[in-house]
């Protein structure tokens, strides 16, 4: 959404910097949102609007801890966080409700279908499971629910809901992140000493190399993009070039198969914990 819309990813800027100096920023920040007109609808849009300090499931998958509260810095860094998600969800939902308000009436299955898509686009995934379920899944690995809106957004769930009209805008919003990646892409090109890697199949699919240094302008599809293309074509490619098959009798001895792509995959996603006892 930020590359889509940097004018209101800048706006949500100062309620950010508000909510890291104290929790009365953070407070105030949150009661304006729940005095808006459309906020009755984001409840039954089923908008995800982070409590922090609250039960865990209603928190920031990245902030989820009782801990995080109570350590200096760890707990600014998570006010400033949740509260510009929260922002931003919020506008965002509101432009994008208004767009269509203005030549028909919101129907509650649009409102939800735009709720799903705000949700995923922030990293607030669908897993199909109980909330207090999630809370345990947590604790195993980081941030489920951000992995499973990369798929989403990649496979285009937000797109199976909704009417044609809120296809039609979400489609729109997919464009728009396009093309901001487009422009960040532009711009690397200007640097004759930058490359970006092309093929869906290496680790480095997407990002922009300036010698050592790699920066990635997706917003977390890189990695689900790259499991995908993988387990699709049969082959993955490193970062040196060459490409190896992952399925079949030519799969070369001790380069690793499927399975082992995708277990590499799932380790990458543990939480500190478990990926400590794993590793």
């Amino acid at each position: 959404i930020a590359l889509g819309h940097p004018i209101r990813a800048a706006k949500a800027l100062p309620d950010m910097f508000r909510a890291m100096r104290s929790e009365e920023g953070q407070h105030a920040v949150n009661q304006e949102i729940a005095k808006r007109k459309n906020f009755p609808l984001y409840q039954q849009a089923g908008l995800f609007l982070s409590e922090h300090g609250q039960k865990l499931s209603q928190m920031e998958e990245q902030y989820m801890s009782r801990w995080a509260e109570k350590i200096p810095l760890v707990s600014h860094s998570g006010r400033a966080y949740t509260t510009f998600l929260n922002r931003l969800r919020a506008d965002s939902f509101d432009a994008m409700a208004d767009s269509l308000a203005r030549n028909k009436e919101l129907t509650p299955a649009e409102a939800k279908a735009i709720g799903n898509y705000v949700n995923a686009a922030t990293g607030r995934g669908k897993l199909g499971t109980k909330e207090n379920a999630l809370v345990g899944l947590n604790t195993i690995f980081f941030a489920p629910r951000y992995v499973a809106s990369r798929f989403q957004m990649i496979i285009g769930q937000p797109l199976y809901r909704g009417t044609a009209r809120t296809r039609m805008l979400i489609a729109k919003d997919y464009a728009r992140f396009l093309i901001g990646v487009g422009v960040v892409y532009g711009l690397a090109q200007m640097d004759d000493k930058s490359q970006v890697e092309t093929d869906p199949r290496s680790s480095d699919f997407g990002k922009i190399r300036f010698g050592n240094t790699r920066l990635d302008p997706l917003a977390g599809l890189n990695q689900s993009t790259v499991l995908l293309s993988r387990l699709g074509s049969g082959k993955t490619k490193s970062i040196g070039g060459k490409v190896t098959p992952i399925r079949g009798d030519k799969v070369p001895f001790g380069t690793g198969n499927s399975a082992d792509v995708m277990s590499r995959f799932l380790r990458s996603k543990l939480a500190p914990v478990p990926g400590m006892v794993v590793d």
